[in-house]
């Protein structure tokens, strides 16, 4: 039960809102973009775009990175804005101190919440994802059918992990009509910390997800357009690497590699270090005994530091110091990494190998690679080459793609394909990528929701109609009754005796029709109000009941018990949100027609399946004529 404080500051929220109309607990935004170096850009703000807009947040090792897209039209996307925040200083193994980042950053970001959707990511490291077939079976059929399938291809407990599935389409295998499914999970505590991480900062999710399924975003809104090619996404990242294939522009494999710039860094000293002790080793004895060839032994050994610096460097046009100090090029480093990316290749081969041969698949034809190292062109030229295909970087903010607007063209190659996670992230919809914190049962329940909705709706529209019906018959006899009264008029003018004998059958008459009309109206006050209940009640909340208790419809007295609705009902989605949304729902009540006063009785917070709830009961008194 809600305490009276939890009650009293709802209806302070409450007063807040009647009195200026806002909520006032984001800022406003001023209309102005920050680019990656701070400088302010200006963009319009189009109306057409305030309810398309969204952000993409990807917290990495060393950086934040957000993305600001918004959608003008069905097949249109526009680039407002991206930043890059660098997290020195900041303990990410420390809650509270990342939460106070993240709201502060994303808050200056995006300017107000209100019309933006957030889309997070969640570390693939521990998700399992797989691509199954299951027979065509009917619509009811699908959750039960790839349930087991998956159960039997990957071991996996349900009640330890969050299990989702998109369908991709049909495929024809043996001659027989099947449904393509990718399957995925993800352990619960994984989900449950980022909620946390992000309902702390105050920032409301409408998704989380993976980057394989971002960077299938960026193919299915065709911002890179596959042309219907097969193709793969090479990420080299620190310790590990990722290939993704994609099909159709559905994910289709997703596979982790052991090898990562990390290796190339390894590979860089040891065969630096390893070259230069044989040139010393290969002079002859005295001179490898001489102290100067001792001094120059030691003094051109290479750290991992150095070695990192100096493939970090790579590419970056300019030459470092320690470039000049160890006398190597550009070309002298792809050399040493040489055999670190050889190995990389024969485990995308393997990978390419088991999806067109073993799989029988079609043959994949272009990969595009990004690092976190900077990207080269001799590395991506390598791996293309070593695997026969078309090759390039990827490059989400290409200053000539049609949806960036040349607004990216001061930022390097590098530092641009850094930011595709995030871009993809942007590029998300609750309709069209896989949803960690959204499943199948949460569209499920959602669809049923609409569907109740649809039928109240219906119901309401054919009762109004009879309703209609009704007032128009009652009209057409009240017309009669207005026609007879003036024929009565004219013969008491004429002087037509009428006596009590001949009018007490007419005033019968007209209050039996009178009866009629009130019962009518008290028949079905209730289902219309029960009908604009459901027409006001958005997606996120959840009606539990709705008790009516009708009062008497004669004309207003001091005595009289006025109609009334008692709504039950939970809030769900971001916690920080609770309360402003059932100021919002409350104000849609008062602004209604139907409804006279609404009071709110109780509120409290709750767990139902696993997540966090917000419960309240609402009094709704009904207008009566």
């Amino acid at each position: 039960m809600a305490s009276e404080k939890e009650i009293s500051s709802t209806e302070k929220l409450l007063d807040i809102i009647r009195n200026d109309g806002t909520s006032g607990l984001v800022p406003g935004s001023d209309g102005t973009l920050r680019s990656k170096g701070g400088s302010s850009i200006s963009f319009s703000r189009d109306k057409s775009l305030k309810k398309s807009i969204s952000v993409g947040i990807d917290i990495g090792n060393t950086e934040l990175r957000l993305v600001k897209v918004a959608q003008p039209s069905q097949d249109e996307w526009r680039l407002l804005d991206y930043r890059n925040v660098p997290l020195k200083g900041i303990d990410s193994s420390n809650m509270n101190t990342l939460a106070a980042f993240l709201k502060r950053e994303v808050a200056k970001f995006s300017g107000s919440i209100r019309n933006t959707s957030f889309w997070a990511l969640l570390s693939a490291a521990n998700v399992e994802v797989q691509q199954i077939r299951i027979p065509k079976v009917r619509k009811s059929q699908i959750e039960n059918a790839v349930f087991w399938t998956a159960k039997k291809n990957f071991s996996f407990d349900e009640k330890e992990v969050v299990f989702d599935f998109d369908i991709q389409g049909e495929v024809t295998e043996g001659g027989a009509t099947k449904l393509e499914v990718l399957v995925y999970t993800v352990p619960h505590h994984e989900v449950r910390q980022a909620q946390v991480l992000f309902g702390t900062a105050g920032i409301p999710l409408a998704g989380l997800t993976i980057a394989p399924f971002a960077i299938q975003n960026i193919f299915r809104t065709k911002w890179i357009p596959t042309l219907g090619r097969t193709v793969s996404t090479l990420y080299i990242g620190r310790e590990w690497s990722r290939i993704d294939i994609f099909t159709g522009g559905n994910l289709a494999v997703t596979r982790g590699i052991r090898t990562g710039v990390n290796s190339m860094i390894e590979a860089l000293r040891e065969n630096y270090n390893e070259t230069r002790r044989t040139n010393i080793s290969n002079r002859d004895f005295q001179d490898s005994l001489d102290k100067d060839a001792s001094d120059l032994m030691i003094d051109v050994s290479m750290d991992m530091e150095e070695a990192k610096e100096l493939l970090y460097g790579m590419h970056a046009g300019s030459e470092s110091a320690l470039i000049k100090r160890f006398n190597i090029t550009e070309q002298e480093i792809f050399n040493l990494i040489h055999s670190s990316l050889e190995r990389l290749v024969r485990q995308i081969e393997r990978t390419f190998e088991h999806y067109t041969v073993t799989l029988g698949n079609e043959r994949i034809q272009t990969i595009y690679v990004s690092m976190s190292a900077n990207v080269g062109s001799m590395v991506v030229d390598f791996i293309g080459d070593q695997l026969g295909i078309e090759k390039d970087i990827l490059d989400p903010f290409d200053p000539k793609s049609p949806f960036v607007d040349s607004i990216t063209s001061e930022t390097s190659v590098t530092e641009r394909t850094s930011f595709a996670p995030a871009l993809g992230l942007a590029l998300s919809s609750l309709s069209e990528t896989p949803n960690l914190i959204f499943t199948y049962k949460d569209k499920e329940q959602q669809n049923r929701i609409k569907l109740i909705n649809r039928v109240i709706v219906s119901a309401l529209a054919f009762m109004m109609a009879c309703s209609v019906g009704a007032m128009l018959w009652f009209g057409h006899v009240a017309d009669g009754k207005r026609a007879t009264l003036r024929g009565l008029e004219a013969g008491l003018i004429k002087g037509v005796t009428i006596d009590e004998k001949t009018l007490a059958p007419m005033v019968q008459q007209a209050k039996e029709e009178q009866k009629i009309v009130r019962e009518y109206g008290k028949r079905y006050l209730g289902l219309a109000a029960i009908g604009e209940l459901a027409a006001l009640t958005p997606e996120n909340i959840r009606l539990l009941g709705i008790k009516a208790k009708m009062g008497s419809v004669t004309q207003r007295t001091d005595t009289k018990t006025g109609s009334q609705l008692i709504v039950d009902g939970i809030i769900q989605g971001a916690p920080d949100s609770f309360e402003s949304t059932l100021a919002e729902y409350v104000l849609e009540f008062e602004n209604s027609l139907m409804f006279e006063t609404v009071k709110v009785y109780k509120t409290y917070s709750e767990t139902r399946n696993k997540k966090k709830v917000f419960h309240f009961i609402i009094n709704i008194n009904l207008v009566e004529a």
